[in-house]
């Protein structure tokens, strides 16, 4: 700033670089200051005269400050190193500013008024919330009625903990329950505060899915889910087809038919949150025999002793017995999982024997032939 610094321009015909050509040296580069002018800003105080009135300067250095009166008086002056000066205790009444430095005047600014304050604020009468209880991350609208002052401020913590906004009608986002303090200020001090606290809706959930379905055809059969929320409601579809009157957490096909089986899931509706559980199948068999021939199979049948038992996954806890035809035990297993194994027979004489699956609370038989 202010040095002076030499430039040094070369002129090639040939676009080569060398010591030839022309310069230029003594450029002065200096830097230009803003121009001068006046801003204010104006802060009540409590009490007639307690007012002030800041006045800022847009050059920093030695320079004067001027406050003037709205119609350009001189009130008061102060002369000083400083980018701004505070005038202090003021009356009531308009007032502008003005600064002067190196013999250069600003124009006066524009203006602002003190309003001083002479009474404490009161406490509003209540504070109120457009939804008290909301899920999470939805928002709700603070008010507040009665009281005075010249600023309403809401907290959050405590009263006069962190400001979170002012006014009236107040929107905010609610994460988790949260108390909510509103008060009065001016210059003369705070009011008592009122609080209100925001809750927060359970989520909709879940907890345990409809499972899948193998029945005969003429049986009951029940699809059941266990989900948790607020308002919690419930529908079930076939196919992805609502169906009508299946609004319960149970839904029940009683005398099933073939026709029935199909695809289940129900929508959770509620306050907070929407959710379709996972699918469910119903598989309908026409006849017991059907139900034996999908659950498990024996081949080849018949044979000459040797054959294989295939159980079908849905099977669990299960245990295999084989008997002849008097009832009489001949080989038994048990298992917790899908089940393959290849039998020999060749021992046994030739005849009618059985296969018999048993589970919890159901038994299958198969029909084997030994040639």
């Amino acid at each position: 700033i202010g040095q002076f610094v030499k430039f040094r321009f070369e002129l090639h015909s040939d676009g080569s670089v060398n010591e030839d050509g022309f310069y230029f040296d003594d450029f002065s580069i200096l830097t230009t200051s803003a121009a001068l002018a006046a801003n204010v800003a104006a802060e009540a105080g409590c009490g007639d005269n307690s007012g002030n009135v800041t006045v800022y300067s847009t050059q920093s250095g030695t320079q004067t400050f001027y406050l003037r009166d709205d119609a350009g008086n001189p009130v008061d002056d102060w002369t000083g190193d400083a980018a701004f000066h505070i005038f202090e205790g003021l009356p009531d009444g308009i007032y502008r500013g003005q600064v002067e430095k190196d013999g250069e005047t600003s124009a006066i600014s524009a203006s602002v008024e003190i309003q001083n304050v002479t009474e404490n604020p009161v406490a509003p009468s209540s504070v109120n919330a457009g939804e008290t209880n909301v899920c999470s991350g939805s928002n709700t609208v603070l008010s507040y009625t009665g009281g005075s002052g010249d600023i309403f401020t809401w907290y959050t913590g405590s009263c006069g903990g962190t400001s979170i906004g002012n006014g009236n009608n107040l929107s905010v986002i609610v994460n988790a329950e949260t108390t909510y303090f509103g008060r009065w200020e001016n210059a003369c001090g705070v009011s008592d505060c009122e609080q209100i606290t925001i809750g927060i809706l359970d989520e909709t959930n879940i907890i345990t899915q409809p499972e899948d379905v193998n029945t005969s055809a003429g049986s009951d059969v029940s699809f059941s889910v266990t989900a948790e929320g607020d308002n919690v409601t419930y529908q079930w579809q076939k196919n992805s087809s609502d169906i009508s009157g299946a609004t319960d957490a149970i839904y029940t096909i009683n005398n099933v038919q073939v026709s029935d089986a199909g695809d289940y899931d129900v929508i959770v509706n509620g306050t907070c949150g929407n959710l379709t559980s996972e699918t469910a199948t119903l598989s309908v068999s026409s006849s017991l025999e059907d139900i034996n021939e999908n659950l498990f199979t024996v081949f080849p049948n018949p044979s000459r002793g040797s054959f294989k038992i295939v159980l079908s996954e849905n099977l669990k806890k299960y245990t295999i017995e084989i008997s002849d035809i008097s009832g009489r035990k001949i080989n038994s297993d048990t298992g917790n999982t899908c089940y393959s194994s290849e039998i020999n027979f060749k021992s046994v004489q030739k005849g009618i024997y059985f296969i018999t699956v048993q589970t919890l609370n159901l038994k299958y038989v198969k029909k084997i032939v030994i040639n």
